[in-house]
């Protein structure tokens, strides 16, 4: 385990007992994340996209799943609906960037695997993206400064970096509402 820092209000657990159930747990949801045959395939910038429930993987074994733009994901009004990205990176532009949740989808739901590849694997959050969902990474996650982020950062072998962000935890059973036009 490597180095910490803790928030003013925060509790070191660095190492111990609480550390590593959590990182059994993380290693157990990252091999869930990579079971299951793909649905779908990335090919591609995902901006611009609209996208059902499934398991979508990368084109070539060395995919980086890019947003620039509006990804929206469609829940299909199911609140139970599944979304799982796999690639080796993951990078959005800028504030241009965003996950849109309609229909019911859930940012619980979804999930981010982004596999180690020699040569380089990491997360990229653009500044001022708004981006949703829980990103399981083998390697590096950096948001860039004004980012926000509802879901989770997870890391099993590298760092988390964060400037000026804002990361919410999202309340999971309860859908994402879809707003009515008025």
């Amino acid at each position: 385990m490597g180095s910490g820092t803790v928030s003013q209000t925060g509790v070191n657990h660095l190492g111990n007992s609480i550390t590593q159930a959590a990182k059994s747990d993380l290693l157990t949801a990252f091999t869930a994340a990579g079971t299951g045959a793909a649905t779908g395939t990335m090919t591609g910038d995902l901006g611009g996209l609209t996208l059902g429930p499934g398991i979508y993987k990368g084109n070539t074994s060395n995919y980086t799943i890019t947003i620039n733009g509006i990804l929206t994901l469609d829940g299909g009004n199911d609140p139970n609906a599944v979304f799982i990205f796999r690639g080796t990176k993951l990078t959005t532009l800028d504030a241009t960037s965003q996950v849109k949740l309609i229909n019911g989808a859930n940012a619980c739901n979804i999930f981010w695997k982004i596999s180690y590849l020699p040569g380089g694997s990491w997360v990229n959050i653009g500044p001022g993206t708004l981006f949703r969902g829980t990103i399981l990474s083998e390697k590096d996650i950096t948001l860039k400064p004004n980012a926000s982020v509802l879901g989770r950062l997870l890391t099993i072998d590298g760092k988390i970096t964060t400037e000026k962000n804002y990361i919410y935890t999202p309340t999971c059973g309860t859908p994402t509402p879809t707003p009515t036009p008025t």
